[in-house]
């Protein structure tokens, strides 16, 4: 069966690469070398989001790496950006911005998170999924 995108569907969905830098060091990863060389900035994703979600009406935006954690203050300012009813963030959980992240969870603003786990510098998956799971904000999602 062949589909086609139609305009006007709202189970569109959109994968954001955030432009920042990643601690890690992913074997597959492509990103750090395309992003050390262009001229992209958060500014300018910020820019493509808003002119993307102004024109196609959006059912889920995908945000991953990088690392979306990695710098969790222009994590916020980018989906504030977003017009969609529904953000997942794709993370590995870096354990020097677990907390802060943990934080930002409670502002409501990601419908769900996916974690990675495909490096090692990470905290206990045991305790680190029920520190997520049993916080109310996410709990009640």
């Amino acid at each position: 069966m062949i589909k086609r995108l139609v305009l006007g569907r709202i189970d569109t969905a959109l994968t954001i690469h955030v432009p920042f830098d990643c601690p890690n060091n992913c074997v597959f990863c492509i990103n750090k070398k395309y992003y050390s060389n262009k001229n992209i900035s958060a500014p300018k994703v910020i820019e493509s989001i808003k002119d993307i979600t102004n024109r196609v009406p959006l059912g889920d935006v995908v945000i991953s790496g990088g690392e979306p954690t990695a710098n969790v203050k222009l994590l916020e300012t980018i989906i504030r950006s977003i017009k969609s009813p529904r953000i997942f963030i794709n993370t590995t959980l870096l354990n020097n911005t677990y907390e802060e992240f943990r934080e930002f969870l409670k502002k409501g603003l990601v419908t769900g998170i996916s974690v990675s786990r495909h490096t090692d510098k990470y905290t206990s998956d045991l305790q680190t999924m029920h520190n997520l799971a049993t916080h109310q904000h996410i709990h009640d999602l």
